[in-house]
């Protein structure tokens, strides 16, 4: 008796966890984050103006990218851009005793929207009359360069590969202020390629440059 109860206390432990894990949505509120010490600097809501365009492209079957337009341009009004001007108040006062001024967004997650925060914050950093300098990492599935409508020729992988010069890699974009280093070809090896000497060459230069530099990981 006392062995069956021992393994019955065993199986309902386990699927207990089982049902917590299964009904777990994950992270619902920003307070959750900053309970456990984590600063929130914006909470960033979802566009319905971006999401219906970005539904249309995909019923129209257009290549990968997901949005059809740069929302701090087409919606700069959009609650969305709002929290992006928010998140770029935030991020002046936070970084005004940082040892660099170079920021690296990444997520949890393929999808989670990091290329939408990275182009848009740069367009609303670019508006304040700072120069930006966003670069797509993302060397296998990057779309900056099809977003923001710029060619993708001698790209990153370029850069890195050594077949282009780190002073004329940065295209400049349709937003004043507001260039671009696309990802370049598809290289055999783009996780070596960012561990590469020359890649900490590019930032250097990039940090001197401009006043931001934004960077879009994989």
């Amino acid at each position: 008796i006392i062995l069956g109860s021992i393994i019955l206390g065993l199986m309902l432990s386990i699927v207990g966890v089982l049902l917590r894990s299964l009904f777990n949505r994950g992270i619902e509120s920003p307070q959750v984050l900053e309970e456990n010490g984590i600063s929130v600097y914006a909470s960033i809501p979802l566009s319905e103006w971006q999401k219906s365009r970005d539904s249309v492209k995909t019923v129209k079957g257009v290549k990968r990218y997901k949005q059809s337009q740069l929302l701090a341009v087409g919606n700069p009004t959009d609650l969305a851009i709002e929290a992006v001007r928010s998140l770029r108040t935030s991020l002046h006062f936070a970084m005004m005793q940082a040892k660099n001024n170079v920021l690296m967004m990444t997520g949890v997650s393929p999808s989670i929207g990091k290329t939408f925060v990275c182009a848009n914050l740069a367009a609303v950093v670019s508006q304040t009359n700072k120069r930006v300098l966003l670069i797509d990492c993302d060397m296998r599935k990057g779309y900056t360069h099809e977003l923001l409508g710029t060619n993708n020729v001698n790209g990153l992988s370029e850069i890195l590969l050594g077949k282009g010069e780190i002073s004329e890699s940065a295209k400049p974009t349709s937003i004043p202020k507001f260039d671009l280093i696309p990802r370049g070809q598809v290289p055999p090896n783009p996780s070596e390629l960012l561990m590469s000497e020359r890649f900490t060459q590019l930032i250097e230069w990039a940090s001197k440059n401009y006043d931001l530099v934004l960077i879009d990981t994989p």
